[in-house]
């Protein structure tokens, strides 16, 4: 069985890195102010909506985790001679769990496991998951689908984030990017349209381009 690498799952609601409040400056949005201080806008639900489309289009387009959430994703195998398995996942903040079967039984480890000793290579681009020490191999695993599933918490803070809370802020680009398609999608709401659109210099896919790392594509 071959070693290959499958789809990220989502197992909690993604969080998104840019606020109501900052998408309904870029709308040019005024939000109403109830007696409590509350503000709201009768799009805040198309908003916010449109922006989880954006960002998951950025997602595709890039590879890149940019909600914060924790997601799985599953192998049928590790890779041969030790290599680092490498991850659909960045930027990738924490190994949650590892679960493989081997040997008819299931076991779990992290990244504090001190019998697989694993480390979260979060430098890398994707991330990836490599054996510490020399001449290491993974476990011989049972010949099943989806023998490996990885557990991470991945994803940019949004800017409402602490100083305490760990991982990377989301980098001006991506975040151009997500509220350009955002404005793109809120005023164009139909399939087509009657007046003539052109893609200005600079645009979503631009500014995406540079966070892209999926092998194969231009």
């Amino acid at each position: 069985m071959s070693y290959n690498p499958k789809r990220l799952k989502d197992l909690t609601e993604p969080v998104e890195p840019i606020t109501l409040a900052e998408c309904r400056a870029h709308l040019n949005l005024v939000p109403d102010v109830d007696s409590d201080d509350v503000e709201t806008h009768p799009d805040d639900e198309l908003v916010l909506a449109l922006l989880g489309a954006a960002r998951e289009h950025a997602e595709s387009f890039t590879g890149c985790t940019i909600a914060r959430r924790q997601v799985e994703q599953a192998f049928d195998t590790f890779p041969e001679d030790g290599e680092p398995l490498e991850l659909a996942a960045y930027p990738a903040i924490e190994l949650v769990d590892l679960v493989y079967t081997h040997q008819g039984e299931t076991s779990s480890s992290s990244s504090s496991d001190a019998d697989l000793n694993l480390t979260l290579d979060d430098y890398a681009f994707p991330a990836r998951l490599v054996l510490n020490g020399s001449g290491r191999t993974w476990p011989a695993l049972e010949a099943i689908p989806n023998a490996v599933r990885v557990r991470l918490e991945v994803g940019y803070l949004g800017p409402e984030a602490s100083s305490d809370d760990a991982g990377e802020t989301l980098p001006k680009q991506l975040r151009a990017a997500i509220l350009l398609l955002l404005g793109h999608l809120y005023e164009n709401r139909e399939a087509t349209v009657e007046k003539s659109l052109a893609e200005i210099p600079f645009g979503v896919e631009t500014l995406l381009r540079s966070y892209r790392y999926r092998l194969g594509m231009a």
